[in-house]
This record gives C-alpha cells, sequence and structure tokens, in this order.
C-alpha cells in the first residue's frame, strides 16, 4: 500500500544514517583487522536479514553496516562515498514516495477487501470439493485437488492476514 510504501522509504533513509554511522564507528576498531572486519561483516548481514522481518530499517542499518566495512577492508572509505550511499537512498526513498502516493496509490483497506475476497474464493473451492464427494467411487480422485485447495486457502489465508496487519494493529493499542 501507499502507506507502506513510504514507511518502507523513511526506514530505508533512517536505517542507512545510522548504519553509515555505526560502520565508520566499527571501521575505526577493526581498521586493519581482517578477521575482526569479515566478522562484522557477516554478523551485520545475519543480522540484517534475520530483522528484515522486524523492520526494514533493520535491514537498511546492518547492509550499511556491513557496506562500510567492506570499504574499509578494500581501502576504498571515505566521506564522499558514504555520503553518495546516504544521497543515492535518499533518491530512491524520494521516488518510492512519489509513485506510491501520485502514480499508483493504493490505500490498505481497497488491498484487504480484493485479498478477503481472494481468501473467500479459496475457502469455496475445498468445501466444493467435500460436499461433491468422491467422483466415480474413486476415493483418490479428488485428494490431490484437495490438497491443492487447501495450500491456496492457506496461501490467502497468509496474505489476507499480511495485507491486514496495519489494519488490525490498531486494535491491539
Amino acid at each position: 500500500t501507499s502507506a507502506e510504501s513510504v514507511t518502507k522509504a523513511g526506514n530505508a533513509v533512517v536505517g542507512t544514517l545510522l548504519g553509515l554511522a555505526s560502520g565508520i564507528g566499527l571501521a575505526v576498531l577493526t581498521d586493519g583487522h581482517t578477521g575482526a572486519v569479515l566478522t562484522v561483516i557477516v554478523l551485520s548481514l545475519t543480522f540484517g536479514l534475520y530483522l528484515a522481518q522486524v523492520s526494514y530499517a533493520f535491514t537498511a542499518f546492518f547492509t550499511s553496516t556491513a557496506v562500510v566495512q567492506l570499504y574499509g577492508l578494500l581501502h576504498e572509505l571515505s566521506a564522499d562515498l558514504l555520503f553518495l550511499r546516504l544521497a543515492e537512498t535518499a533518491l530512491g526513498a524520494g521516488i518510492g514516495i512519489f509513485v506510491a502516493l501520485l502514480v499508483l496509490p493504493t490505500n490498505t483497506r481497497d488491498t484487504v477487501r480484493a485479498a478477503r475476497g481472494r481468501y473467500f474464493e479459496a475457502v469455496a473451492g475445498p468445501l466444493r470439493t467435500v460436499a461433491e464427494g468422491p467422483r466415480d467411487g474413486a476415493a483418490n480422485d479428488s485428494a490431490p485437488d484437495l490438497d491443492a485447495q487447501l495450500r491456496l486457502l492457506d496461501l490467502r489465508t497468509q496474505q489476507l492476514a499480511l495485507v491486514a496487519t496495519p489494519l488490525t494493529s490498531l486494535l491491539g493499542h
């Protein structure tokens, strides 16, 4: 949705800025210690992937930290290069916000409505299959079809829960 795109863009800029600051501090500490630099890079990328589901800011933070370490390892670390990385991230975020708000705006309620429709269509499939029963007296004819329908229902349930999160998260507060 548009709101999620704006949030993700903001998280990218904030995470990149903080990651660059963190990376610079760690680059000073690990300068000349290749093993320490590689450890920071691996840990940063691991944490970035692990925490990606929590917030995109963590991914941007840890990726930027790893990139600064890599620049230091390659003896290419400079303020101009780090500023360029931040500027490119901010430009990309600005373009993303522009597109999300003005070119292809989508709101949460419309997205949830569409996902809810796909969910109910997926619910109907297994119900129809079970109501019809086995075809031609063979019990196994509908089993693969039913399995596929149940997998689709599971997918549609997950999709609906995901897109409805912004609406349902307000209920918990």
